[in-house]
């Protein structure tokens, strides 16, 4: 695992794609663009982030479809994020996720604007030896990675993860969220 995706106690860090959904959200599960997991009972980690959209849940009333960003470090301490409006609709769109170790904030961008933000501390990290990184799907190791649970279903243009900062990315707008790639 390149040491890009491991991020440690203190360090900044980005996840961002661009994608686009096959249509609307109607079941449970949560579709993942981009995620990784490693699950306690396996390791003694509590390691588990993504970056997608929501799926229709009881506890989570009109959510489905809308942006998430769900950050677990290794001792689990975790932070969800959601965005304003649905983004299941065939349109072309861009997730970014950054936190700013500096700030302790980690705030959530739909198509170059803010839609979320929270104070939040990661003081063990997000660092795993084992655990691989996934993009369209997150292998969720307390279902054994043999199922289709977190599946996203679209189509997914480019992903990016890093440890940069990535202020000017957050702070322009992309005006071509909408267009065919």
């Amino acid at each position: 695992m390149p040491a890009e995706q491991n991020w440690g106690p203190g360090q900044s860090f980005s996840v961002e794609c661009r994608f686009r959904a096959a249509g609307r959200i109607r079941r449970r599960p949560a579709q993942v663009l981009i995620g990784r997991d490693e699950w306690a009972r396996a390791t003694g980690s509590g390691l588990h982030w993504w970056l997608g959209l929501w799926g229709k849940r009881a506890d989570h009333p009109g959510m489905a479809g809308k942006a998430a960003c769900v950050l677990r470090d290794c001792e689990g301490n975790s932070v969800a994020l959601s965005g304003r409006r649905r983004l299941d609709d065939r349109r072309w769109h861009r997730l970014l996720a950054h936190y700013d170790a500096a700030a302790d904030r980690i705030s959530l961008y739909v198509d170059g604007r803010l839609e979320g933000s929270e104070s939040a501390r990661f003081p063990a990290g997000f660092a795993s030896a084992i655990s691989p990184f996934n993009v369209g799907w997150l292998n969720h190791a307390m279902h054994g990675g043999k199922n289709n649970y977190y599946r996203f279903h679209g189509e997914l243009d480019w992903a990016r993860v890093g440890s940069k900062e990535c202020a000017a990315v957050v702070t322009t707008a992309d005006t071509s969220a909408s267009t065919t790639p």
